[in-house]
């Protein structure tokens, strides 16, 4: 029995695929971010005086993004529309400020502190549930989900940066929490409970004890759309013949 292929190629109304690969440059900084500058609107016992306004960093540069992408487009049926894409990004010199030696004469300096990896798979889907040619009812419905994952590939010094309840570490995602762990509550008495930093559970609540836990980056994201539509044909009056 010979068994035909649940489409045909004069079904496939388009077909495309597509592949790209960049460099993406962002600055993120003032034509003088890099330089040593001064400010002289300060005072000194009553007397004009100079300050130091922004300490010179002269190896910094911008964030470099290289981006590979691939992608395929399909319509079948002249109906169903499929696009997708999956991409793989990587940043090198991420700008951020890192505290330095009060000794510099500053608290904080922009530097360039690693690097990171996004990378992910999109996809939309499109129906034309209600299709007519002419005049009468239109429906097309239209769903996007989107799954991505990033990572902290490097970071300056192997140093980790804590963010207020989030954290970046080498080798977790960017967006992870770095909390207290909640152990529940002693059955006994009512109190709280926590985990210190090494899983053992304790009443005591004490910052010491934060470590990465869980990220706020979304599994899964998307959303869908509906467009209907009428169309009313010319007004064609009854004629007498």
């Amino acid at each position: 029995m010979h068994n035909e292929p649940f489409y045909k190629l004069k079904d496939v109304d388009v077909f495309k695929w597509k592949l790209s690969y960049g460099v993406n440059g962002n600055s993120r900084l003032g034509s003088q971010q890099a330089m040593g500058l001064y400010s002289y609107s300060s005072s000194y016992a009553g007397e004009a005086a100079g300050a130091l306004a922004q300490c010179p960093n002269p190896s910094l540069s911008w964030e470099t993004t290289h981006m590979l992408n691939g992608g395929l487009r399909l319509r079948l049926y002249d109906r169903l529309d499929v696009d997708m894409e999956v991409y793989n990004n990587k940043t090198l010199g991420l700008l951020t400020d890192l505290d330095v030696s009060r000794l510099t004469g500053d608290t904080r300096v922009k530097r360039n502190m690693g690097s990171m990896r996004n990378r992910g798979i999109e996809a939309t889907i499109g129906f034309d549930v209600i299709k007519t040619e002419k005049d009468g009812l239109n429906w097309y419905f239209e769903l996007n989900v989107a799954h991505t994952r990033n990572k902290v590939l490097k970071l300056y010094n192997g140093i980790s940066k804590v963010m207020g309840n989030k954290i970046w570490m080498e080798g977790v995602d960017v967006n992870t929490y770095y909390l207290i762990r909640w152990a529940g509550v002693d059955p006994q008495d009512g109190a709280p409970l926590w985990y210190d930093a090494n899983g053992n559970v304790t009443r005591t609540y004490d910052l010491s004890n934060r470590v990465p836990y869980k990220s706020s980056s979304p599994d899964v994201s998307g959303g869908f759309t509906n467009t209907v539509s009428y169309r009313i044909g010319r007004y064609h009056p009854w004629r007498r013949t």
